[in-house]
């Protein structure tokens, strides 16, 4: 019975998502808007839109699809076009993409 203090931290990090790390800071895109649009929103919208889209389609055939529905849903809760870029930053800042990539 080893407890093993690798066991848990290598389940949180399969998903791309580590519950334990603190949240990247904003990325630059986040000065872009307009002052009354605070990045708390922004986040916000982004997390209801991951309900919709979940993050563990952001790999294979489904990526493109699942990043352009997020960009859209963006766009449409701030009157405002985000490039895929932006929207992959600020999917960063909540998960590991680099992690979901190598996962493919």
């Amino acid at each position: 019975m080893e407890g093993g203090s690798g066991g848990p931290k290598k389940e949180e990090e399969q998903d791309g998502v580590s519950v334990h790390s603190p949240c990247k800071a904003p990325p630059s895109s986040a000065s872009s808007l307009p002052k009354e649009q605070s990045q708390v929103e922004l986040e916000l919208r982004l997390l209801q839109a991951l309900e919709i889209y979940p993050p563990g389609k952001l790999q294979g055939i489904h990526r493109h699809f699942v990043l352009y529905g997020l960009m859209e849903y963006l766009r449409r809760s701030f009157d405002r076009s985000f490039s895929a870029e932006e929207v992959l930053q600020l999917l960063d800042r909540f998960y590991n993409l680099e992690m979901m990539e190598m996962r493919n």
